[in-house]
């Protein structure tokens, strides 16, 4: 479902629950089958998120969450389809991530708000196109950004929201008829994806193509064995939702959407405190003309307390 502004352009016995579950059953066939082998990811796997961008920007007002929660790692920690994977089947570590990862929220919310954080008048994204409109001395907004929101059932729902800038617009942007192909040649696979992605009118495309790949680096063995490490599309059991602007793009994971995953994230919320998670974002391949993949972004999620005094958005 597409929401777009301006334009009319859209988890009884805890051990029975985790055993049963896993993203390939609640999600059906996962998407490509990664290394079952252990790995350990040191902080020196991490790239550093703290940049000179932490200028007087309305970037960061309201408070991300604490930095000490969340963190990018290396997008090489991740594997991909190679160019030839339609033949070899082989993976190969990600070459860097194109978006940058510039803040985390963890937000309560009396109810999942699926009109969209980027949308929120009281958000960040809001509050910098508006200072950005005057001619207040604020760091710019960068040319677009992309924003994955996970909705979190329960009493209180929160949103799990992560933002990446897209620096270089000429990654996503729709290419010109018989624009030369050595430009920028490594980056057109992913802008054949991400063009139709982030500017196209088909939510099935969308659905479709927008892959999880998802890591417990540490924690509770359940939890570990439950989430596993199999890269998942999404879209094929849970609702998402899409809106569409000239400056972001925002994709809602509706949890709720889906009885088993709402059951299992309402259980392992209480296990979140003890957990290091790593996500990792990336557009499916499926043709030889849209291979190597390439992740678009990633982050660690590092013992979150849901606890704490975590900030309440309301309504708009």
């Amino acid at each position: 479902m597409v929401f777009k502004k301006r334009k009319e352009k859209k988890n009884d016995d805890i051990n029975k629950v985790f055993k049963s579950f896993s993203f390939k059953s609640m999600l059906g066939e996962s998407a490509d089958d990664v290394s079952s082998e252990e790995e350990e990811y040191e902080d020196t796997d991490l790239l550093s998120v703290v940049t000179s961008i932490r200028l007087k920007s309305t970037l960061f007002e309201p408070p991300p969450l604490p930095q000490k929660y969340w963190t990018e790692p290396s997008s090489s920690s991740f594997n991909v389809r190679g160019a030839n994977y339609l033949k070899d089947r082989k993976k190969i570590p990600s070459a860097d991530n194109l978006f940058r990862l510039f803040a985390v929220d963890l937000v309560k919310v009396s109810d999942p708000i699926l009109t969209g954080m980027c949308n929120h008048p009281d958000e960040r994204v809001q509050r910098s196109l508006r200072a950005e409109k005057s001619d207040r001395d604020v760091s710019p907004m960068p040319p677009f950004i992309f924003c994955v929101n996970i909705t979190l059932p329960g009493s209180p729902a929160h949103h799990l929201v992560m933002y990446y800038a897209v620096d270089d617009l000429s990654l996503i942007a729709p290419r010109s008829t018989g624009a030369s192909s050595a430009d920028n040649n490594n980056k057109v696979p992913f802008n054949k994806l991400a063009s139709r992605f982030f500017f196209g009118d088909s939510d099935e495309f969308r659905d479709s193509t927008f892959k999880l790949i998802p890591r417990i680096v540490k924690g509770n063995f359940l939890v570990k064995n439950a989430v596993g490490n199999k890269p998942t599309i999404l879209g094929k059991k849970l609702k998402q939702h899409y809106i569409q602007d000239d400056r972001f793009f925002e994709l809602i994971v509706d949890v709720a959407s889906d009885k088993i995953a709402k059951r299992v994230v309402g259980l392992s919320v209480g296990y979140a405190k003890s957990l290091v998670v790593d996500m990792g974002f990336v557009l499916e391949g499926k043709h030889k003309t849209t291979l190597p993949e390439n992740m678009m972004g990633t982050v660690r999620l590092n013992n979150i307390d849901f606890k704490a005094d975590l900030r309440s958005v309301k309504q708009p």
